[in-house]
């Protein structure tokens, strides 16, 4: 049922079930005899409690698109200081907040009633959740992906309310943390050059150290035209979409032995708005590719194969071992890819791919044997060679 906001009871909220627009009654006025200051609706109020953090859930069940709101002259301060909060939980709730002079709406007093009278718990202590893990930055990674909230929400927060299938998800999260399993493949993302990508067990997790390369090839395409780029080994497809994000000239191929990681590659790409300059190919270094390229860049397995069983537990058993396992001496990838790199890269191209700890001086051998110039080492923060990068000369 539709009815104008004037004829509406003012202490009910309502939704709009064909504009799934959630509408909040804003008054602060004196109406038939009584004073409503701020919010009318105290059901409303409810809805929004950060105690009771139902909010979010009502907006998924119903596809709500809108919180669009209804104010009247009277107490501006108080008004004010509600559409502060209503932002907030516009934010918080990822739906747009819209103001209206002349709202309708439909009751939807029975169903939110449903949501506010649940039983809720008290919430868990963001500091608990720190000492269970050890780590007060990995509470905040899992609270902030159950809950949605922001760093910036979560100031001051000493309690974070929960529901109980979130309070579920954490103590699941939790157990899986001190069972070894890394935040990244609990959570199935990982943060790489301020983008998120999604990752499984069948991706190798994107690290702070390959963003050199990122910033190698930003710089080298400054200045030119329509660039052409291949990601050898292109796993979650982190290189690749993010220098297509960074490169808006640019398209580009990812190859990839694992067909796995190719699908992960592909939603990453989809996600990020680069599907359409992206194209992903099945194919073991060279094999499937076809064309030339501008840049060529790749982060191939370099581990040692006696050193594999050395690594880290969370990077052992949770990374796929075709990512980490680089051979005998950690370089048969390279001694595969570099013979054949002039037959695909153009001109003037540039090579650079990520190398394991004291590798470095044979990828130089390597890459002078293959005819490179100008061949640069790249140090990563804690001083170490960490890079490789090359120039095919001009014919």
């Amino acid at each position: 049922m539709f009815c104008p906001a004037n004829t509406c009871n003012p202490n009910l909220t309502g939704f709009d079930t064909m504009t799934k627009d959630f509408y909040v009654y804003m008054l602060s006025a004196k109406k038939n005899g009584t004073i409503y200051k701020g919010m009318t609706s105290d059901l409303l109020k409810r809805t929004c409690q950060h105690k009771n953090n139902i909010g979010s859930q009502f907006t998924k069940k119903y596809n709500v698109k809108n919180l669009v709101w209804y104010k009247q002259c009277g107490n501006w301060e108080d008004a004010v200081q509600w559409e502060k909060r209503l932002r907030r939980y516009s934010r918080q709730w990822k739906i747009n907040l819209i103001e209206e002079e002349n709202p309708q709406w439909n009751d939807l007093y029975a169903d939110l009633l449903d949501y506010t009278d649940k039983p809720c718990n008290d919430g868990v202590k963001l500091r608990e959740i720190s000492q269970k893990l050890n780590s007060p930055l990995e509470a905040r990674m899992f609270i902030k992906h159950i809950t949605n909230l922001t760093d910036s929400d979560l100031i001051g927060m000493d309690t974070i309310p929960l529901t109980q299938e979130q309070r579920e998800t954490l103590d699941d999260f939790i157990g899986q943390r001190l069972k070894g399993r890394p935040v990244s493949k609990i959570i199935g993302e990982k943060e790489f050059y301020g983008r998120v990508f999604h990752v499984t067990n069948d991706v190798l997790d994107p690290r702070p150290e390959t963003e050199q390369i990122i910033d190698e090839a930003i710089s080298f395409s400054k200045g030119k035209g329509a660039i052409r780029i291949l990601d050898l080994g292109t796993g979650s497809g982190c290189i690749l979409t993010t220098l297509l994000n960074e490169i808006p000239n640019a398209t580009g191929v990812g190859g990839d032995i694992s067909d796995a990681a190719l699908k992960i590659a592909q939603q990453n790409a989809q996600a990020l708005n680069v599907a359409d300059r992206a194209e992903f190919i099945q194919s073991n270094w060279f094999e499937s590719i076809e064309g030339s390229f501008d840049i060529i860049v790749t982060n191939p397995p370099y581990i040692e194969t006696r050193t594999v069983e050395k690594l880290d537990k969370d990077v052992r058993d949770y990374d796929p071992m075709i990512a980490l396992d680089g051979g005998k001496d950690g370089l048969t990838p390279y001694k595969v890819i570099l013979p054949q790199i002039r037959n695909h890269l153009n001109p003037a191209g540039l090579f650079m791919c990520e190398h394991g700890t004291g590798q470095s001086p044979d990828i130089e051998r390597l890459m002078e044997n293959a005819g490179f110039e100008m061949i640069r080492v790249h140090h990563d923060l804690a001083g170490h060679d960490r890079c490789v990068s090359g120039l095919i000369p001009q014919k």
